[in-house]
C-alpha cells in the first residue's frame, strides 16, 4: 500500500465500521432483540450479548472494515458499484455466518434466529462495504493532494 492509499483505506475502514455498527444496532433494537431474548429463554441460557461483548465487537469491526477496504483499494474500479466491495462483503459474511451457524447449532438455536442474524449481517456488511467503497472513490482526489510523500 502506498502513502496515498493508507489514509484513504483507514478512513474507509472507519466508515465501514461505523456504518456496519449503525445498521446492526438499528436492526438489533428494531427487529432482533426480542427474538434473541425469546430464543435464549427457550434454551434456558442467558443472552450472550453483554455490554462487554458489544464493546469488544465494535472494536473488532474496525480491523475487519480496514481489511475489507484494503482489498477494495487494491482492485481496479471498473464499474459504478465495485465488484470488489461486493466480494469483500460476501467473504466477510460467509466466514461470520459459518461461525454463527456453528455456534447456534451447538447451542440448539432455531434456524429462524440463525437465518435472521445472517440476513442482518449480510445487509450490514454490504451496506458498509458499499459506503466504504464510495468514500474511497469520492475522496480520493482530496486525499491524494494531502499525501505528498
Amino acid at each position: 500500500m502506498n502513502a496515498i492509499t493508507q489514509p484513504r483505506v483507514l478512513a474507509a475502514g472507519v466508515l465501514w465500521a461505523v456504518v456496519y455498527n449503525l445498521v446492526w444496532g438499528v436492526a438489533w433494537f428494531a427487529l432482533m432483540r426480542r427474538e434473541w431474548l425469546d430464543a435464549m429463554a427457550t434454551i434456558k441460557q442467558p443472552l450472550p450479548w453483554t455490554p462487554t461483548f458489544w464493546v469488544v465487537w465494535v472494536a473488532l469491526t474496525l480491523p475487519i472494515g480496514v481489511a475489507a477496504m484494503a482489498y477494495v483499494a487494491g482492485k481496479a474500479h471498473s464499474t459504478r458499484v465495485s465488484n470488489a466491495a461486493l466480494a469483500a462483503s460476501l467473504t466477510v459474511w460467509v466466514l461470520m455466518t459459518m461461525g454463527m451457524a456453528g455456534w447456534g447449532w451447538q447451542e440448539s438455536l432455531s434456524v429462524r434466529i440463525i437465518a435472521m442474524d445472517s440476513t442482518v449481517y449480510l445487509v450490514g456488511v454490504v451496506v458498509a462495504s458499499l459506503a466504504g467503497d464510495w468514500s474511497q472513490r469520492a475522496f480520493a482526489p482530496a486525499l491524494a493532494g494531502t499525501d505528498a510523500a
